[in-house]
């Protein structure tokens, strides 16, 4: 009897560790159960999470060759280059080499409305030019060629910040030379803050 039948294989189902759907019914091909899917791991929440695949996209074989450093900090996205990849010794002028990975950056920066601040840094060894009478000015001066760069190619001013920090901010030993050239670069730092608002300017007259 039919309606007996299935009594029964609910009955029988609910008095065992298997559910009514596993339970074969006489007659009906059994179809295999899929095997349990590995629970996907929760993409890492970041507001900044777009805009470091496209810098990963973007300087990919850059980052893969080690002469740009991307990284996510309590500030946003550091995105390093080493001094020595744009800038010969005791110069701020940008090697032409080395522009066109500037200019990628920019294309990625101009649709965004995040502040951005370019710091440079250089090791210990002293410069007293004309032009730079220390490692401040240097400093100060290389982030500013980054910065005139980024506002050529479309990133909006307001947004950018200058900031020279000469040779007191060193991340490896100025005893060895690849201590110093780690310590030589610039950084652009892209904030995760609230977006730039223009400021009003008042009326004077």
């Amino acid at each position: 009897r039919a309606g007996h039948h299935e009594q029964t294989v609910a009955a029988d189902a609910s008095n065992s560790n298997i559910s009514v759907d596993d339970v074969v019914v006489p007659g009906e091909e059994m179809i295999p159960l899929p095997e349990p899917k590995a629970a996907a791991a929760e993409p890492r929440s970041s507001p900044l999470r777009a805009v470091e695949n496209s810098l990963r996209e973007t300087l990919g074989d850059y980052l893969m060759d080690g002469k740009v450093d991307l990284r996510e900090t309590s500030r946003g996205l550091e995105l390093e280059f080493n001094s020595r990849l744009l800038f010969d010794s005791g110069s701020n002028v940008l090697d032409q080499a080395y522009r066109p990975a500037l200019v990628d950056v920019a294309s990625v920066l101009r649709g965004l409305e995040n502040a951005v601040d370019v710091e440079g840094f250089t090791d210990d060894q002293p410069i007293d030019t004309e032009r730079f009478p220390s490692n401040w000015e240097l400093s100060t001066a290389r982030a500013v060629a980054v910065i005139r760069l980024l506002v050529d190619y479309g990133v909006g001013p307001e947004r950018l910040a200058a900031v020279g920090y000469g040779p007191h901010r060193p991340v490896a030993s100025n005893d060895t030379p690849a201590g110093r050239a780690r310590n030589r670069r610039v950084i652009l730092v892209i904030r995760s803050a609230e977006p730039v608002q223009p400021r009003e300017t008042e009326d004077l007259a």
